[in-house]
């Protein structure tokens, strides 16, 4: 996708509008359904940043998943006691 956005400028449009003295929040489910282009994706965060908003992603309230455990990750490949015995003999 390019800076040409109809739906975008829609939304800007909006909030420029509706915005005036109150905090507005463009959230989007990820940033790659704003742009994949790195600078197309800021160009379209600035028009937000400019007419007094912020560009918040879903995908940056999501925790990473916690580490596992070597154990754990055995586990998720099948894995037995007596296959690591193996190993860990080699």
């Amino acid at each position: 996708m390019g800076e040409r956005r109809p739906f975008w400028q829609g939304v800007i449009a909006a909030m420029k509008q509706q915005g005036q003295g109150r905090r507005i929040v463009c959230l989007v489910a990820s940033w790659n359904r704003v742009a994949y282009d790195l600078g197309v994706r800021a160009h379209l965060r600035q028009l937000v940043t400019e007419v007094g908003g912020t560009c918040v992603s879903v995908e940056d309230a999501v925790p990473p998943p916690p580490p596992i455990s070597r154990d754990a990750a055995m586990r998720q490949i099948g894995v037995t006691a007596i296959d690591v015995g193996r190993w860990d003999a080699v």
